[in-house]
């Protein structure tokens, strides 16, 4: 009688100890450190309550939704996870993607709360991962659109660390949501919309295009509109190198061979003639990659080296040095504050003027800028400055 007693009873404290066993508190993921290898982690998120769906403050991310004109049609992923102790194991690279991701948001979060919580984008941000695109090429890349504000990451396919591992990646694909929002309506719309429809390498439409004026106000702002895609990409780069402090953070994931190294001493900028010369070329044949694309690119390349040499130049560091958190927040929080003390007169320069691709560093380091070359308006009808 005793036996048949005590064994419903222990089946009863057995049972209430499953019932009462914590859920795990910590997740395994993998993590790039500065000098490029892949360890794994045990993290515990500080804003998402359950691992098994990647939606919280930070970000909401989505596994290869339906991006659409009308925004981004899906649920938020699903990890599929195992619990091994205090700890969840996700089961394959999907799941590690879409926490990995996460993690990485709720980190810019936290440092733009801290660096610059006047120019914060809205929060949570909206990021589709493995998201297959028709066409070629649309793999091993990322990039972030603007009229959905969300950040879309492309599968996969290279030999190294998955974009969406590489949380430098991510800060240079947020950060163009913060130049978005602060230029998108004022510059990159009206500048962008002299591109019309995207035929060919460089997107531009041959409609109305082929064989253009080169002192037309729309070769002007077309051209302008490279060199503003050069200054986007530029100062992408040199926030998610703050951010990471990693100065050679994309090698890990594209294999750029140093090409977009930003520890390294800047050498000239492209010239607006230069540049002028490629988009004559783009705008007047079929060239097999886009010309003033890669112009652009050189540009970008230039600028964050330019910031980036000068924000270790000043007091006693040296060049090389690592900066320390403190540091990169400061010069994160000048850029911001300074591009916005720029805005007018740059959205004044890039409608109306002649501008060269130094201009932006010039201003920001406070140089003494070249002289732009005015606009004349000689035709009824041509967009007039601001």
């Amino acid at each position: 009688m005793l036996k048949s007693l005590l064994f419903p009873l222990a089946l009863c404290l057995v049972l209430a100890a499953c019932s009462e066993r914590k859920s795990p508190s910590k997740v395994l993921l993998p993590e790039l450190t500065v000098s490029g290898e892949t360890r794994l982690v045990e993290v515990r998120f500080a804003t998402l309550s359950d691992p098994r769906k990647v939606e919280g403050p930070a970000a909401i991310v989505y596994e290869n939704p339906e991006v659409t004109d009308q925004g981004v049609h899906g649920k938020s992923a699903e990890p599929r996870l195992t619990a091994a102790g205090d700890t969840w194991i996700p089961m394959d690279v999907k799941s590690s993607s879409a926490l990995s991701v996460y993690l990485a948001y709720e980190r810019l979060k936290a440092f733009d709360d801290k660096a610059i919580p006047d120019f914060s984008v809205s929060w949570p941000r909206r990021v589709a991962f493995d998201l297959n695109v028709r066409g070629e090429g649309f793999v091993n890349n990322a990039y972030y659109q603007g009229d959905n504000d969300v950040t879309v990451i492309l599968p996969y396919t290279d030999a190294g660390a998955p974009i969406t591992f590489n949380s430098a990646i991510l800060a240079h694909e947020h950060f163009h949501a913060h130049f978005y929002q602060m230029f998108g309506a004022d510059l990159m719309i009206p500048l962008g919309k002299n591109l019309g429809a995207p035929v060919g390498a460089c997107g531009i439409s041959s409609d109305g295009l082929f064989g253009l004026d080169e002192k037309s106000s729309s070769f002007r702002q077309i051209l302008n509109f490279f060199i503003l895609r050069g200054w986007n990409e530029g100062l992408a780069d040199y926030y998610a190198v703050l951010f990471s402090g990693n100065p050679d953070f994309l090698e890990s994931s594209l294999s750029t061979h140093g090409t977009r190294k930003v520890d390294v001493n800047p050498s000239f900028f492209p010239s607006r003639g230069g540049l002028q010369a490629l988009l004559k070329k783009d705008l007047d044949g079929d060239t097999p990659v886009c010309l003033s694309l890669m112009g652009a690119y050189e540009v970008g390349s230039q600028v964050a080296r330019s910031l980036y040499v000068e924000t270790l130049g000043r007091g006693k560091k040296v060049f090389g040095q690592e900066l320390t958190l403190e540091e990169r927040e400061a010069a994160v929080r000048d850029l911001f504050v300074k591009l916005k003390d720029l805005k007018a007169e740059m959205i004044s320069q890039m409608l109306t003027a002649d501008v060269e691709p130094s201009w932006l560093t010039d201003r920001l380091l406070e140089r003494a800028p070249e002289p732009p070359t005015p606009k004349v308006i000689s035709r009824p009808g041509e967009l007039q400055e601001k």
